[in-house]
């Protein structure tokens, strides 16, 4: 691991461990080590993982925890693309500033997301793979959200990043069915489960727009047969059209109207006993 100096690539020293797990997830990976030497990192710290040279996660010091009776301390790490959530993108229509023309209601999805990296000195777009076409718009949104809004957009959409230059590359793109990584029974595979869950499952969606603007009929629905009426009320006082309300109804019942399903797999990491490429564990590579 090597400490950062300020955020940039800058190496200020490298940071021996004495452990290490990682949760890998697309948006919001996780880590959790403990270093032999403390030296300079605190809260905030970003460090760069060097198991893979040139591409390696960049983390972001999420909380320290010391232990006084075992004398050791504990760092909790988050992917440093999480730092998009501590800037809002308040009160701001972007197919307006974006077309440069006055109740513009679409603008492209590429558009739309170099617009919201335009607001961070630390992310740029590298590769984007939809040329779809949407409206739109943010009410006091987080940067983070604002990306995950446009990307759940598309189809089988996917993030991957590029930590090997400054500002580091967020790529969109589709999903990869080709094989990274891989794990087998008795060699580094660990542990798999599977959970589906339904917490913030619905299948009846009342959208609520500007001034109480609602659309016609009042709801969308979707996969009532399969699971019932579960009914859902929200309101974005950004929208203020019937066509933009409905639109945006619409894309939040596709990614509610079906149970949460979550594969979890715990694996060794052998890449550097064995130095084939399928044994690194990581998300997003091409």
């Amino acid at each position: 691991m090597i400490l950062l100096s300020g955020h940039s690539l800058t190496q200020a020293r490298k940071v021996p461990l004495e452990s290490m797990q990682l949760t890998l997830k697309e948006r919001d990976s996780t880590a959790s080590m403990v270093p032999a030497d403390m030296t300079g990192i605190g809260v905030n710290s970003w460090l760069k993982d060097d198991t893979d040279p040139g591409n390696g996660i960049v983390w972001r010091v999420k909380s320290i925890r010391q232990a006084f009776d075992s004398n050791t301390t504990t760092v909790q790490l988050e992917h440093v693309i999480s730092a998009l959530k501590d800037t809002v993108l308040f009160g701001e229509i972007k197919t307006e500033t974006l077309a440069g023309v006055k109740k513009a209601t679409t603008v492209t999805a590429k558009k739309a997301v170099q617009y919201i990296l335009g607001k961070t000195a630390d992310w740029t777009l590298g590769s984007f793979a939809s040329s779809d076409s949407n409206p739109y718009k943010f009410n006091g949104d987080t940067l983070f959200d604002a990306l995950e809004t446009v990307t759940d957009s598309l189809d089988d959409a996917v993030w991957s990043y590029d930590f090997s230059t400054y500002p580091f590359k967020l790529n969109i793109t589709k999903r990869n069915t080709s094989v990274a990584s891989e794990m087998r029974a008795n060699r580094n595979l660990r542990t798999i489960s599977k959970t589906v869950d339904r917490s913030g499952m619905y299948t009846r969606f009342y959208p609520i727009g500007k001034d109480d603007l609602h659309i016609s009929g009042d709801y969308v629905e979707k996969n009532t047969g399969s699971y019932g009426v579960v009914a859902h009320v929200e309101t974005d006082a950004s929208l203020d059209t019937k066509n933009e309300l409905k639109r945006w109804a619409n894309q939040r019942l596709k990614k509610h109207a079906e149970p949460t399903v979550t594969i979890e797999i715990e694996g060794f990491e052998l890449a550097a006993a064995t130095g084939e490429p399928l044994d690194r564990l990581t998300l997003g590579r091409d």
